[in-house]
Order: C-alpha cells, then structure tokens, then sequence
C-alpha cells in the first residue's frame, strides 16, 4: 500500500517539479493553495463517522460546492481506532473517481487534503495541509505474444495520515480532488470537480 501511495511523491521530487517540503508520512505540505481557506474547521461535516461502532470507516463521495473551503468534501471520524486488534493503521484520502489512461489526463489529477483534531472544546484545531498529483509510469517492455503484457499505467494522488493520527481522538478530514485543464497545472486554475474517497487504512492481514 505503502508504495503506490507514496511513489507518486517520490517520481515528482525526482522529477520536473524539484523536491518539495514534506511531513512525517511523506505528504507534500502545501501552505497556501486554493481550496484550503477558512472554513474548513468551522463548516458542517459532510460525513459522519463513529469509529468505536466502524473503525474500517470508508466513503466515496463528490465534493460539495459551497462559499467556505470551496470544492471539498468534509469527513469527521470521532474517537479513531487505531491499532493491532482493529488492524487500522491509519487514516487515509484518495482519488476516488474514474481511472486516468493517459499521460495527458493522469498528469492532470490534483488531490489536496487537510488535517484537523478535535479540542476539548469541540472546536477543529487545524494541523496541516497536504497535497498529491497523478504520476505516469511508463513501462516500456515490449509485448511477447502468448506471455502476460505490461502496460504503462497512472498512479492516482492520494495522501495518507498514519503518524499524524492517534487512537481515541477525533479528527476532521478535509478532501478536495480534482481535474486540471493541464497537466501539472495550478490547482487554483480552471479544473473539474472529481469524486474524493475517504478510508481508514487497514492492515493487511499476512499470509498463513
């Protein structure tokens, strides 16, 4: 699970883009972009989630139009199960629409994530926000006849809380997804909305 969600951000620092800030889970923190502006720890959630009763938690939705924390979807997960004996690791938010098959339309996925933690209060305390793109791995392998082909492929954006998220507390995520009218282009720039999923990471059960 690991790699495909983090070679994206690997083959972009190595890449044209240069390498930018990251945080404990390898997301690219983003300070300043479009979609995270205020609103996000104050709006109504979108979607509710109590993890003590479903601790797999898992959403796929379109994101809302609205004034404040514009293009977004907002998910709160109340009381976070985490651990070995809920085999949760994490919290995680993700491309959820249709599957780029070119170069072209791949590098023009954009996913943008925020990160909020629930006070005492009830009130959000804003911790971070990340960002993610879709990156083409081209496989250049010619195709023998009557063996299995490999074919060039995306790697959707997708960002992942583990570090960042502790059991018992409660958080609020914040998703945006969306399709640039170019490739690698400005997220604030003209796009279409696109579907963002939300899951609770689960830890791969090992072979017996």
């Amino acid at each position: 699970m690991r790699n495909w969600l983090f070679g994206g951000c690997v083959a972009i620092c190595l890449g044209l883009m240069g390498c930018d800030a990251t945080d404990e889970d390898g997301n690219i923190l983003e300070p300043s972009v479009a979609m995270f502006q205020t609103g996000c720890g104050t709006l109504t959630a979108d979607n509710v989630f109590d993890a003590r009763k479903d601790p797999r938690w898992s959403i796929n939705e379109p994101l809302v139009e609205r004034n404040g924390c514009i293009d977004s979807r907002i998910v709160d997960v109340n009381h976070f199960q985490k651990g070995s004996d809920v085999r949760v690791d994490g919290a995680l938010v993700k491309w959820g629409d249709e599957m780029p098959q070119t170069q072209f339309d791949c590098e023009r996925t954009w996913l943008g994530a925020s990160l909020f933690k629930k006070t005492a209060s009830g009130s959000f305390s804003h911790i971070k926000d990340v960002t993610s793109r879709g990156v083409w791995v081209a496989v250049d392998v010619p195709c023998v006849p009557g063996d299995l082909c490999l074919a060039s492929y995306c790697e959707p954006p997708a960002v992942a809380f583990m570090g960042s998220v502790n059991d018992g507390f409660s958080y609020r995520l914040v998703g945006s997804a969306r399709l640039l009218s170019i490739p690698n282009g400005e997220a604030s720039g003209p796009h279409r909305s696109r579907n963002v999923e939300f899951d609770a990471s689960v830890i791969p059960i090992p072979p017996k």
